[in-house]
């Protein structure tokens, strides 16, 4: 879609996992990122030269599911994803995660434990599961978020943590936007220094 370390990596991926999927589900892929890439409000944000400064990657991508095992079993079995990957269990925002890695990138299945869970729900209002949030990592997120607002954005209250904007999570510190790109949603990071890492410790299991 867009050159570069943010997008264009991993066409790869997307290509080997496509050939996997109906004709229809390619196609409509394909017609939600061309939304997503043409949205004014992404291309004003994300893509404004401000912003993008401080945005020196991507953390992971997080996909809502219904059957996580099943899913990862797709992966395992069509994408070369290890075996051993396990299925975990986050008790604070009551949801069965599963990570792993393809091209450097950090994939998170999610299923919500609650027929009214976070994931569920979102599920329920969209009829499938797919990409639910990509999380972008940034130098400076109280910079980053003081841009955004200059620009109009606004910022919504974490899930699990009842928190709106900046605030402390087991990798980092995060903010999620209230502004979706075509109903994904986008969350920001900081990633902790080591000394950052031991303060936040406590916040493991979210």
């Amino acid at each position: 879609v867009y050159p570069g370390t943010l997008y264009g990596d991993h066409c790869d991926e997307f290509v080997r996992f496509s050939l996997t999927q109906p004709a229809d589900k390619i196609s409509d892929a394909v017609k939600r990122i061309k939304k997503v890439v043409s949205s004014l409000w992404f291309n004003k944000v994300i893509m404004n030269n401000e912003i993008s400064s401080t945005i020196i990657g991507i953390k992971h991508m997080t996909f809502a599911v219904e059957n996580i095992e099943l899913a990862l079993k797709t992966y395992q079995n069509f994408l070369g994803v290890d075996k051993n990957v396990e299925i975990i269990d986050m008790p604070k925002s009551r949801t069965r995660v599963a990570l792993f890695e393809i091209g450097n990138i950090e994939y998170q299945l999610c299923q919500s434990q609650d027929p009214d869970g976070r994931f569920s729900k979102w599920i329920k209002e969209r009829g499938q599961g797919g990409l639910h949030h990509i999380c972008y990592i940034v130098e400076n997120l109280d910079k980053a978020i003081q841009g955004l607002k200059k620009v109009g954005a606004i910022f919504r209250e974490c899930n699990a943590c009842k928190v709106i904007g900046n605030h402390p999570h087991p990798e980092g510190f995060i903010a999620f936007l209230d502004n979706e790109a075509e109903g994904i949603e986008i969350e920001l990071m900081q990633i902790y220094t080591s000394a950052e890492l031991e303060k936040y410790s406590n916040y493991k299991g979210i």
